[in-house]
């Protein structure tokens, strides 16, 4: 159980209720390696005190998933230089406001970008760049599991990715 801003996140989150609306809507694990080769994950701050989640949102219409995701990390954290490398699947559960069936597809992503401009306007988003092996700043339960249970792959993808970049990057320099 996980209790922020006098919020209670438990099982019944997790429970799908009958006859309540279905919502579709995508978003990003985004990665990056740091000088020391540590892996960083982005996360977002909303505005309204529900800590750190991963950046997601709603699906247009006849939009693909991997579409929004992508217009969703740059609406949310203003990172636009992302480079697809795994589907990590969906997670379902409650909308914040328990008036709707979530199910989300999240996307892993590599990018070397360190800063952007969010561009939401209907809310605020701050992007901040946190360990990949810290289990802490997870609002949703099922964000932070998501993470845990690829956290081995997630490292693999990312650090292959990252180091085939340097190669490519130290080829051409020397060129």
């Amino acid at each position: 159980m996980k209790e922020r801003s006098n919020i209670v996140i438990d099982q019944s989150w997790y429970e799908k209720p009958d006859g309540i609306a279905e919502r579709f809507s995508c978003g990003g694990v985004v990665c990056r390696v740091n000088e020391s080769e540590e892996i960083l994950i982005l996360l977002t701050f909303e505005k309204d005190d529900r800590c750190f989640v991963l950046p997601k949102g709603g699906k247009e219409i006849g939009e693909l998933d991997l579409d929004t995701a992508i217009r969703e990390v740059g609406e949310e954290a203003g990172i636009n230089d992302l480079t697809l490398l795994a589907d990590l699947g969906n997670l379902q559960r409650l909308s914040f406001a328990k008036n709707a069936w979530s199910n989300t597809h999240f996307f892993l992503f590599y990018t070397q970008q360190i800063n952007g401009t969010p561009t939401d306007e209907e809310h605020f988003h701050k992007p901040s760049w946190f360990s990949l092996e810290d289990n802490n700043p997870y609002f949703w339960p099922d964000q932070k599991d998501l993470i845990k249970n690829n956290r081995h792959r997630i490292t693999d993808l990312i650090l292959k990715h990252h180091r085939q970049n340097l190669c490519l990057g130290e080829g051409l320099e020397r060129r």
